[in-house]
C-alpha cells in the first residue's frame, strides 16, 4: 500500500470534511450555495477534460442557471424536469442509437444537472433535520465504500474486476466496497435502535454501496475515454471533485430511485 498517498488522502479528507459537513448541517441557503458551487466545479472539471474551449463562459452561465433554479425552484421545477428528461433522451439517443460521442458538453450538463436536482430535492422535500440525516447517510455510504474499496484493493486485491474501465479495481476491493459501508452503517443504525426492518436496511445498504461503485465506474469510464487519470488536481491525493464525489453522485441517484420505486410499489 502506498502510505504516502494514503496520508495525503487522509489530510485532504480532514480539510474537506468541514467544507462538506457544515453546509449540510446548517442547511438553508448555506447548503444551496455550497451545492451550486460544487456542481459548477464538477461541470467545469468535466468540460475541461473533454477539451471544451469555452469552458469558462459555459461554467459561468451554468453557475447562474443553477442560482436561478434554486431561487425559482417551486415555480420552474416542472420545466427543469422536462429539460432533464429531454437531455437524458437526447444523450441516450446520441450515445447508443446514433453512436455519436462528440456532444460531451451536453452529456455532462445532463449528468451534473441530474445530480443537482436529485441532491437538492433531498434537502427541499423533507424537514431540515430529516434531510440532514439523509444526506449525511448518503455521504457516509459513499465515503465508506471508497475507503473500503481502497483498503481492500490494496491489502488483498489480486483479481481485476473491471480491466476495461478501471484497471486498478479488483474483485476483492469491490467486495470490500460493498461490505465496509454495509457493516459499519448497519452497526451504527442498529445500535441507535433505528426503526427500520433489519433485512430492508441491509438490502438498502448493499444497493447504495453498489450505487457508489457504479458512480465511480461511470466517472472512470469518462476519464478513460479522454485518457485522463484524474479530473483535476484540486484535491491532493484524490484528484478533482469528480474523483472524490463520483460515488456520492452514484449513491444519491440510487437512493432517489429506490425511494421512488418503493413509494410507487407501496401505492399499488
Amino acid at each position: 500500500m502506498d502510505m504516502n498517498n494514503l496520508k495525503l488522502r487522509i489530510y485532504s479528507s480532514i480539510v474537506l470534511f468541514p467544507i462538506v459537513f457544515f453546509p449540510i448541517y446548517l442547511g438553508g441557503w448555506y447548503f444551496k450555495i455550497a451545492l451550486v458551487f460544487f456542481v459548477t466545479i464538477l461541470f467545469y472539471e468535466l468540460i475541461t477534460i473533454s477539451g471544451q474551449k469555452k469552458k469558462n463562459l459555459l461554467s459561468i452561465l451554468y453557475f447562474f442557471s443553477l442560482i436561478l433554479i434554486t431561487i425559482l425552484w417551486d415555480l420552474i421545477l416542472p420545466a427543469v424536469i422536462i429539460l432533464l428528461i429531454s437531455l437524458s433522451i437526447s444523450s441516450f439517443w446520441n450515445l447508443f442509437i446514433m453512436k455519436k460521442n462528440t456532444l460531451w458538453t451536453l452529456y455532462f450538463l445532463n449528468y451534473t444537472l441530474i445530480f443537482f436536482v436529485f441532491f437538492y430535492s433531498l434537502m427541499n422535500n423533507h424537514s431540515q433535520d430529516e434531510s440532514k440525516y439523509i444526506i449525511l447517510f448518503i455521504v457516509s455510504v459513499a465515503i465508506l465504500s471508497d475507503l473500503g474499496g481502497y483498503i481492500g484493493g490494496k491489502l488483498i486485491g489480486k483479481r481485476k474486476a473491471f480491466p476495461n474501465i478501471s484497471p486498478n479495481k479488483t474483485v476483492e476491493g469491490t467486495i470490500s466496497a460493498i461490505l465496509f459501508p454495509t457493516i459499519i452503517n448497519y452497526s451504527i443504525l442498529y445500535s441507535m435502535n433505528y426503526q427500520i426492518d433489519k433485512t430492508i436496511l441491509i438490502i438498502l445498504l448493499v444497493l447504495l454501496s453498489i450505487g457508489a461503485i457504479l458512480g465511480d465506474l461511470f466517472a472512470s469510464l469518462i476519464k478513460r475515454n479522454f485518457n485522463k487519470k484524474n479530473a483535476s488536481n484540486l484535491l491532493p491525493g484524490h484528484g478533482g471533485f469528480l474523483d472524490r464525489f463520483d460515488s456520492v453522485i452514484g449513491v444519491t441517484i440510487t437512493y432517489i430511485l429506490i425511494v421512488n420505486f418503493y413509494e410507487l410499489f407501496a401505492m399499488m
